[in-house]
């Protein structure tokens, strides 16, 4: 099955447009200085490499595909790579492409990736993106092996990967003619970048939001610039929620813009994409897309609390220091009554016929029982669980020791309880951060065990970044410091639960 997609986003205007050029500048610079950073953390000097991946050596055929399709179910064979690099692309179709989107698609009877489907769609155009992708398989391969071999070749994907884009940000017309399959780049190399225990991610998306931004005023749509910006949403809530100093979006308008899961045009081109599941559940985002558009005005009131926000500053000396004086009453209760209402959110009939994938629903042992869940009726109550506790201790101040965090807290660990046995789904993974977030307020030493048991399956299962959320919830809870100052800015502590 195809989707037939308008051609790549070009617009000669935008070739005369300052700031549309210097965005995608910055995308450029914020690529190359992402790449740099993955290869200082490798314990091999890649800094005067020429270990380089020649084309000929990558592409076993010339691969020739009409531009304007879309293709969905693509085959791991879709791209004929050589086979010293198969291994990888095996690995990044069969694994880190489910970091990436954990919870599947389904239409006419069968599970897709969308997202996956997109990349190497894309990938078979762009030789660049191709070599992220086999960065991603390497370094997916290496969390396992440890093997020497696996990081060589990631940092040699990675180094082609920048030196094969060199010419592209050298001329402009290229530049904003690509601009689609460089954002699918940033996007996964990102997700590399934030699924690792480095957690220095931010400023590698500012090229990207300001791209989307610029996008977000051109008349000419794109199916794949719409995934980009659910993609980068899906990203920047993640860090709105779960670090100190939220994402890269600061302004209500800027939210707007780059959340808007109700804007029609939008909604159709993904739902094209079969990126939105049934009752409007945003495979990307792992909830509702209500949810998304309660997050997204919670962020706003979060704002108001940011030490970078200028109007807090501007608050006279002595003022509750969570600037409650910024925050209208009646937009917290209205946000409160809509997370409530979220709480009943179900899909409906859980099965194929209602548009799940096979992997939603799982039987599981909970208290000695099988018992059958529904994962996307799970993560969706977990983020509203979550969104509630940061309503009740972020906007409104209440202590962690409240009774009315604590019972939002034992619910949120309530529905994992089937930890007690052998899970190994991928949907763990779309609960890392409501169990973070979790983490940060437990006070019974049964519940922290819960969260603990939590984060070392996920590291089992090979999540890079759980093992370092752990040992920063491990601080709260033994009192290196408290939860209140581990969630107040210290970068050392501004991780990323991806």
């Amino acid at each position: 099955m195809t989707i037939t997609e308008p051609p790549p986003f070009f617009d000669e205007a935008l070739l005369h447009d300052e700031d549309w050029i210097s965005h995608a500048g910055l995308l450029a610079t914020n690529l190359n200085d992402l790449v740099s950073m993955r290869l200082g953390e490798m314990s091999i000097d890649f800094s005067n490499s020429q270990n380089t991946i020649p084309p000929t050596e990558l592409f076993m055929t010339e691969f020739v595909q009409d531009k304007s399709d879309i293709h969905h179910n693509v085959p791991v064979d879709y791209i004929k790579v050589s086979p010293k690099h198969q291994p990888y692309l095996n690995e990044f179709y069969h694994w880190f492409a489910k970091v990436i989107l954990p919870f599947s698609a389904h239409f006419n009877g069968v599970d897709l990736n969308p997202v996956r489907d997109v990349l190497l769609t894309y990938a078979a155009r762009e030789r660049y993106l191709l070599l992220a992708l086999l960065a991603c398989g390497a370094t997916s391969s290496h969390k396992k092996t440890s093997l020497a071999a696996d990081e060589l070749a990631y940092g040699e994907y990675l180094t082609t990967c920048i030196q094969s884009l060199e010419p592209i940000f050298n001329v402009e017309t290229t530049l904003v003619s690509k601009i689609e399959s460089i954002l699918l780049t940033v996007l996964v190399l990102t997700s590399d970048h934030a699924s690792s225990s480095n957690q220095n991610w931010r400023a590698h998306l500012q090229g990207a939001k300001e791209l989307l931004l610029k996008y977000t005023s051109q008349s000419k749509q794109s199916h794949v610039l719409f995934l980009c910006k659910s993609w980068y949403s899906s990203i920047e809530l993640l860090a709105a929620l779960g670090a100190p100093n939220g994402g890269t979006l600061r302004s209500d308008r800027e939210l707007e813009l780059l959340i808007s899961p109700d804007n029609p045009v939008e909604m159709k081109s993904l739902t094209q994409l079969h990126l939105y599941g049934p009752n409007g559940f945003s495979l990307l985002h792992g909830y509702s897309k209500q949810l998304v558009t309660l997050i997204r005005d919670m962020v706003k009131l979060l704002h108001k609390t940011r030490p970078w926000n200028d109007d807090r500053k501007s608050l006279p000396s002595g003022a509750d220091n969570r600037s409650m004086d910024l925050i209208s009453y009646k937009e917290v209760l209205r946000v409160l009554s809509g997370l409530y209402q979220q709480l009943d959110y179900t899909v409906g009939d859980p099965s194929p016929l209602n548009g799940l994938s096979s992997e939603a629903v799982e039987i599981v042992k909970q208290n000695n029982k099988q018992v059958s869940i529904c994962w996307y009726d799970v993560s969706n109550k977990s983020y509203t669980l979550a969104a509630l506790i940061t309503m009740f201790t972020s906007v409104q101040g209440l202590s962690k020791h409240s009774p009315i965090v604590q019972g939002a807290v034992k619910e949120l660990l309530s529905l994992v309880n089937f930890l007690d046995g052998r899970v190994e789904s991928y949907g763990t993974f779309m609960l890392q951060l409501p169990m973070f977030v979790a983490g940060y307020n437990v006070i019974d030493d049964s519940d922290a065990a819960k969260i603990e048991r939590f984060f070392k399956l996920l590291d089992e299962l090979g999540a890079g970044s759980a093992n370092h959320v752990l040992k920063k919830m491990k601080k709260v809870w033994g009192g290196a410091y408290s939860s209140e100052a581990a969630t107040s800015g210290d970068d050392e502590k501004d991780i990323l639960a991806y």
